[in-house]
């Protein structure tokens, strides 16, 4: 199972700044059994296996987007790959020069020089996406996104005990209350941590600050450091409006409100194709992490099993997020929207 190979991952290693410290298997969260799909991005692994063979020594790291399970990334990807193939920039490459970038669903970042494909379907791969999205010195740049660890932790759950992708290990899932009690118990204990492997899910604690590398002592400078661009989850829109710049140099349309006026920059105006779908994109699952009502006891047990995850979590939404966006803004002289436009204008469309 692709979870145990993961949980194997013993040699994995942390950067924590100022040492680099080994990682102890049931640390690492487990993936989902099944990677997201991305109807019309996302390769399958023999396509990868393939590409991989004959040119991945060739591979230059140079951009990397770790994927969080349960972060949105997987959605984000699409979008992002969606919004890089409209644009005129990418258009007016000669066919030799165009480049993608690309899913390699659960390979493990350990293995880019010999697992990651060098192209994709005759372009060449310049950035690469896979999970659990462990950070990596390896990559020149590095792009995340992160999730508010309340509902992040109740979308893990609903995934493996209601999702499509976790049907056949369903049954090995208990209640809410008894997953996180088990969960809860297992903080400091190695042998219950061991006994929770059976759920054949993730391992919630602390799952983000620890695929991130986020270091408290250390704070907001390191974990900068380490990730280009750090997004957020509830600011999906303009998070992959900085990755996509920071990933290409260009400046989409559909991301720059510089010559809106301030009433059609906060309307609501998204591409059909960009919109969230809870039908295609929420795999099966019937409850969802951001709407679930919880009561007082189980808040508190997922506030102290993720008590670092919420320091990594209100640093970046009450500092980091807007630095990087004012960043953007002032290398590019342009404003970001705070949601990706429809309405281009008729230049673009014919581009």
């Amino acid at each position: 199972l692709l979870s145990t190979e993961v949980r194997n991952e013993s040699e994995v290693k942390f950067d924590t700044g100022n040492s680099t410290r080994n990682v102890t298997p049931n640390e690492i969260p487990s993936p989902t059994v099944q990677t997201d799909p991305i109807k019309t991005m996302e390769m399958s692994q023999e396509s990868a296996k393939n590409a991989a063979t004959s040119k991945s020594t060739s591979i230059v790291f140079s951009h990397y987007l770790g994927h969080i399970p349960k972060s949105g990334s997987s959605f984000a990807f699409g979008a992002i790959a969606k919004m890089f193939f409209e644009m005129p920039e990418y258009k007016a490459l000669n066919v030799s020069d165009r480049f993608r970038p690309c899913n390699v669903g659960v390979t493990l970042v350990r293995n880019w020089k010999t697992k990651f494909p060098y192209e994709y379907k005759g372009n060449k791969c310049t950035m690469w996406m896979t999970e659990p999205g462990l950070y990596h010195t390896a990559p020149e740049h590095s792009y995340v996104i992160i999730r508010e660890p309340i509902s992040h932790t109740l979308s893990m759950y609903f995934h493996c005990a209601e999702s499509r992708d976790h049907a056949s290990m369903k049954h090995r899932m208990p209640s809410l209350d008894e997953w996180l009690r088990a969960w809860y118990e297992a903080q400091n204990n190695s042998t219950k941590l061991k006994q929770n492997n059976v759920f054949s899910c993730y391992n919630p604690l602390d799952f983000q600050s620890k695929t991130t590398a986020f270091n408290p002592e250390l704070g907001k400078n390191d974990i900068r450091r380490k990730w280009d661009i750090i997004g957020d989850n509830s600011q999906m829109d303009k998070t992959m409006c900085m990755i996509l710049i920071k990933y290409t140099g260009w400046v989409p349309e559909r991301c720059d409100c510089t010559n809106l006026p301030d009433k059609r920059r906060q309307r609501r105006h998204l591409a059909n194709a960009l919109v969230y779908d809870p039908n295609k994109d929420a795999h099966g699952v019937t409850n969802h992490g951001s709407t679930y009502q919880i009561t007082p006891e189980q808040r508190n047990m997922i506030s102290e099993m993720r008590s670092v995850d919420l320091q990594l979590y209100n640093l970046l939404v009450n500092e980091i997020f807007e630095e990087q966006v004012q960043e953007i803004e002032q290398e590019h002289n342009i404003t970001l929207c705070n949601k990706i436009r429809m309405n281009l204008t008729a230049s673009s469309k014919r581009a």
